[in-house]
């Protein structure tokens, strides 16, 4: 158990040392993820079901809303039994997702850079009354 605050860089090492994580909070998980440690998402919304699914780690996610304790409780154990060979896959497969999520962020770059134009409220005539245009 850790106490205290601390900021997104000193959480992220702090994850980075675990041998294994259970967390319900998608960027904590992205985080174990991301470093190849072993994740159980205990998830409670379809978008973190989507991310699990998207770095291919969907059979480390726990769906809160629909297992009961029970269930979650296994999903843990055969993920934790499992936690060597998760490991590794993580190891290899993220590479190609740093790869396509940095490929993903420039073309998102890119296509911004395309709009040369100012949006038209941002012209000066558009400013309203309380401007100092």
């Amino acid at each position: 158990i850790l106490r205290g605050s601390y900021g997104p860089t000193e959480i992220r090492y702090t994850i980075g040392r675990c041998g294994f994580f259970i967390g319900s909070r998608m960027h904590a998980c992205i985080a174990a993820l991301s470093q190849g440690i072993p994740a159980v998402a205990i998830a409670y919304s379809d978008k973190f079901l989507g991310v699990m699914d998207s770095v291919g780690a969907a059979c480390l996610a726990a769906d809160a809303r629909t297992l009961n304790d029970s269930a979650i409780l296994a999903a843990i154990r055969f993920a934790f039994e499992n936690r060597q060979s998760v490991e590794n896959e993580l190891k290899s497969s993220m590479p190609a997702v740093r790869f396509a999520v940095h490929h993903m962020l420039e073309r998102s770059q890119s296509e911004l850079d395309v709009i040369q134009e100012p949006l038209p409220w941002a012209h000066p005539r558009f400013a309203g009354p309380h401007s100092d245009a």
